[in-house]
């Protein structure tokens, strides 16, 4: 009777580890399964990318001449591309390799017209980018304050390409590739209302510009990109990631463990800001 009652606890306590066992077991699946498909997706929407150019300045900041300043950015490759976004995009002329990458920012979408022409304005004359949205009837100079103006500017210091049929200086590398270039379709030029010749934006394409215009190869130098070139919309900028590396015994710089918690903050940051503004549209 005693072997009986000993082994009847024995299969009792046995059942409760099973038990026990089997929801660690369950709970373990479930976490992994859950931190796994967040991984991926996590890893398919977002991409860091660092500075290298002076394109974006003062905007974005590359490392030049050794400053040891230089910014970062995460990228969303969910996006729906709006005016003004700043976007990471395959190079124009390597979408087919798709090796070499650049940033710049968004001025014109699909079924826009875009010019960019001189001015009179308080300081004298000036460049500046006009555009007439799609389904807009209205012709709007965009005030970008955001352009580099240290230095040389771009504004008085490109020489104006005249068109002698509308009697408009243009900026010269914008009219050379979209309003006078061979490779230029007639059907993609309209002269507007305020008398300049404009070029529509293509369907599925984008005319971007990079915020230091002299410096910048951006749509002036490639024309338009196709949106299927865009790798994504920059959403979150981390400055002087410089400060998060070391040099080591071969001179080779290499990042510090708390960088990766300073773009992991940062990254998390904006999808809980996201998860926030989504239950509150709602």
């Amino acid at each position: 009777m005693e072997k009986n009652y000993e082994y009847y606890q024995t299969e009792k306590e046995n059942k409760k580890i099973g038990k026990v066992f089997n929801i660690c077991l369950t709970v373990f699946i479930i976490l992994f399964v859950i931190v796994g498909s967040f991984s991926i997706w996590f890893n398919v929407t977002f991409r860091f990318y660092t500075v290298s150019g002076t394109s974006m300045k003062p905007t974005l900041n590359p490392d030049v001449n050794g400053s040891g300043f230089q910014d970062g950015v995460y990228v969303s490759t969910n996006f729906d591309l709006d005016y003004g976004d700043i976007i990471v995009l395959y190079r124009p002329d390597d979408t087919e390799h798709r090796q070499n990458t650049i940033i710049k920012r968004v001025i014109a979408t699909e079924g826009d017209y875009v010019t960019i022409k001189m001015v009179d304005t308080s300081q004298g004359q000036r460049y500046k980018v006009f555009v007439q949205r799609a389904g807009s009837d209205q012709i709007e100079m965009l005030e970008e304050e955001y352009i580099y103006t240290g230095g040389l500017d771009w504004s008085t210091n490109l020489s104006p390409r005249l068109d002698i049929e509308t009697g408009v200086l243009y900026e010269p590398r914008f009219y050379a590739t979209f309003l006078q270039g061979a490779d230029t379709e007639f059907d993609n030029k309209y002269v507007l209302e305020d008398g300049a010749l404009y070029y529509k934006v293509g369907e599925d394409q984008v005319f971007f510009l990079g915020d230091n215009r002299l410096v910048s190869s951006d749509a002036r130098v490639y024309g338009c990109a196709d949106v299927d070139d865009v790798v994504g919309e920059v959403v979150v900028v981390i400055n002087d990631i410089k400060q998060y590396f070391v040099q080591n015994e071969n001179g080779a710089w290499e990042s510090t463990g708390e960088f990766w918690f300073v773009k992991m903050r940062a990254i998390f940051g904006y999808i809980f800001d996201k998860i926030v503004e989504f239950f509150s549209w709602n």
